[in-house]
């Protein structure tokens, strides 16, 4: 690929000059920073997932619709009933 053809990447249009890499694939190019920013996307889904997957779980066990704190034998303030 010559520097006239594509020398930016195909998200955020900086310049090859601009960046420190560009990542060539089929027909684009992906600069490091947005490669850092996609990856900071993907973690962010993974986190969000795992919590989701967390409280599926705590739910099947107990049920927050009718969890209460007086099955828990706390007060409204957190106390030990």
């Amino acid at each position: 690929m010559t520097d006239d053809i594509k020398s930016y990447c195909s998200f955020c249009g900086k310049r090859g000059d601009d960046v420190l890499v560009l990542v060539a694939g089929p027909q684009v190019m992906i600069c490091d920073e947005c490669v850092k920013f996609c990856g900071e996307i993907c973690e962010q889904h993974r986190i969000t997932k795992l919590v989701r997957d967390a409280l599926a779980k705590a739910e099947a066990i107990v049920p927050l619709a009718t969890f209460s704190t007086t099955q828990a034998g706390l007060t409204t303030r957190g106390e030990t009933a």
